[in-house]
């Protein structure tokens, strides 16, 4: 019998009216989008006197990667918040607060970051135009634990 304490639980008390299903067809976006990747080949951190790093892009189309130099322009960036529109830094493919690398690649798709170049965290973001019409971006952090700095936020 039910009661206060024990509610009936044997009868269903949900009652629904008017509902309205709609369903979406699942696209594999992967067939038909390109995307940008960047592989850190022997990690994101410098820890154990790791002395460098690599980024590597990979322009992926249907699962497989259709890089070719002649199609392909590619342009490294590390996030630095002093780039504003007004700074001769400034691109407009990477946006406000990116300034471009200069010199520290030893290809087009392939960034060497050394251990003395990252004191705790930094952001990089590769840029590539493909076909001269569509342009991708991503973006990797690095992060050096055997930093002698430390940062704290209070």
């Amino acid at each position: 019998m039910p009661s206060e304490e024990h509610p009936n639980t044997d009868t269903p008390n949900i009652f629904v009216k008017n509902i309205d299903i709609q369903y979406v067809e699942f696209k594999d976006q992967g067939a038909e989008s390109y995307y940008l990747g960047i592989t850190a080949v022997n990690g994101t951190v410098f820890f154990n006197n790791i002395k460098e790093l690599s980024l590597e892009g990979r322009l992926i189309f249907q699962g497989n990667n259709i890089y070719n130099e002649r199609r392909c322009a590619c342009q490294w960036y590390i996030q630095d918040p002093s780039v504003t529109l007004t700074s001769d830094e400034y691109v407009k493919a990477a946006g406000v607060g990116w300034r471009a690398l200069q010199n520290a690649t030893s290809n087009l798709l392939t960034l060497d970051i050394h251990t003395g170049e990252t004191w705790w965290k930094k952001t990089y973001k590769l840029i590539m135009i493909y076909n001269e019409d569509i342009i991708l971006s991503a973006e990797k952090v690095i992060t050096n634990l055997d930093s002698p700095y430390s940062c704290y936020i209070e």
